[in-house]
């Protein structure tokens, strides 16, 4: 087993107890450092980057996912929270529908495709109410 793998099977236990995302994220950057081509390492790594410190680290690991593999639907489905963490649902939205055509089953891409289109402003001529708090803007 390659050493990131491997990296990767440990992690994966480590993180069955709370409070150990930080050291899991350094596991995680040795591992991709060691098989940068490994694209379950890059999206796990995401995942534990996918808090607001930290988006823009996740965005970039799903996004080297993805130019590996393409057709990654749960990649898909992290950018697109990322992006919503964000506040960019305009670029989730499709990342959502990428992984719905990928999966098109799954309840839960689903839900966050439907939880992006809340969170776009709906346009009424040149008023927006806002997806978020449903203020008017002008």
């Amino acid at each position: 087993m390659p050493r990131a793998r491997k990296h990767t099977t440990i992690l994966a236990k480590r993180f069955e107890k709370p409070g150990d995302a930080e050291a899991a994220i350094r596991e995680l950057q040795a591992a991709v450092q060691l098989q940068p081509d490994f694209p379950e390492a890059q999206n796990s790594l995401g995942s534990f980057c996918n808090v607001p410190v930290n988006v823009d680290d996740a965005i970039a690991s799903f996004q080297r996912v993805l130019q590996q593999q393409p057709d990654n639907p749960e990649a898909h489905n992290n950018l697109g929270l990322a992006r919503l963490q964000l506040g960019d649902a305009d670029h989730a939205i499709p990342e959502f529908q990428a992984a719905l055509r990928l999966r098109p089953q799954d309840a839960g891409y689903q839900t966050n495709l439907g939880i992006a289109y809340l969170q776009k402003p709906i346009r009424f001529g040149s008023r927006a109410i806002s997806g978020g708090s449903r203020e008017f803007a002008a």
